[in-house]
């Protein structure tokens, strides 16, 4: 888990400890303040893993997956309180080796607001490259995946590590350095599986503030991670940007309803002119998203020609 800076991780570190042995590992990624490094005393196989104040949560995970020695490396949010059977379950999916990754609810006291999900799509990555989400439904017994909540996985040693580890070079928009894992393990043929009674609960969403920058940010690294892992010229990337690009349409009317607002009404009212003021902003949301398709675009595919190039 990464501490962030003066946020309570108690009860997600007591949580953990209550179900770990001696031989088990808690590491905790960050900087320890007087008060963490007092709560990390009390539990003897806890320790602080020391990490720059600006670093990247990916890259915070990325240290700690470097610094961890066990066969399991589990990734928890600080503000995340796992169930009482949640290593239980961890453990007891472990025993299938051909599962490289195992990931749980992470419930927050209701469900997605004007989304349904099947059971069936949950942590599907699909056809269009978008991601179906759905991590904190129940579906009543372990279901295959190709996603994982980034508050709440698992991955074997070995899987990781072939694949080349967590990617640091992800921005935190939407934690992709997660998702970009789990879709390298699947892309390796590797299974992820979802385990509801892995479950763990935060007492509120996170809050994630919708700004011009995150709209941007996150196009930029989902683009980033399609053009990156199949290609930006495979069907999936395509079909993504083409998906974006029509969905901008919809903010285009926004902004052409918001331009004529002084316009009457039928009844023969008035609509308020200062709603024109408004009109700016969904053709900036617009512009913002598709400015990172291209850039993620452009990034992604200097990525996968970097991988590809020869060492030595």
């Amino acid at each position: 888990m990464a501490p962030r800076i003066g946020h309570d991780v108690t009860q997600c570190l007591r949580a953990v400890a209550a179900q770990t042995a001696t031989r088990d590992d808690i590491l905790l990624v960050g900087s320890g303040s007087d008060a963490l490094m007092q709560l990390i005393s009390e539990f003897p196989n806890a320790r602080l893993v020391p990490a720059p104040l600006e670093a990247t949560v990916s890259e915070r995970r990325r240290l700690g997956a470097r610094t961890a020695t066990r066969d399991i490396v589990a990734f928890l949010d600080d503000d995340l309180v796992v169930d009482a059977g949640w290593l239980a379950a961890l453990r007891e999916a472990a025993a299938d080796v051909a599962v490289a990754a195992f990931c749980g609810p992470v419930r927050v006291g209701r469900t997605p607001v004007g989304v349904t999900y099947r059971t069936n799509e949950i942590g599907r990555m699909l056809a269009d490259g978008r991601l179906t989400g759905g991590f904190d439904l129940d579906p009543g017994q372990p279901v295959d995946v190709d996603d994982v909540p980034s508050a709440n996985y698992a991955v074997r040693r070995t899987d990781l590590d072939a694949v080349g580890g967590i990617d640091a070079r992800f921005p935190d928009a939407g934690r992709y350095a997660d998702t970009d894992l789990a879709v390298r393990l699947r892309l390796a043929g590797r299974r992820i599986m979802y385990i509801p009674e892995a479950a763990g609960a935060r007492p509120t969403p996170p809050h994630r503030r919708v700004s011009l920058r995150s709209l941007y940010q996150r196009r930029r690294a989902h683009m980033t991670m399609l053009a990156a892992r199949v290609g930006v010229f495979s069907p999936t990337a395509r079909y993504y940007a083409a998906g974006v690009l029509r969905d901008q349409r919809q903010r285009l009317r926004e902004a052409a309803v918001l331009t004529t607002a002084y316009r009457d009404r039928a009844d023969g009212t008035r609509r308020p002119w200062r709603r024109r003021l408004d009109a700016p902003v969904p053709v900036a949301a617009a512009a913002m998203e598709m400015a990172g398709i291209v850039a993620g675009a452009v990034q992604g595919t200097r990525w996968r020609h970097a991988s590809r190039r020869p060492r030595g």
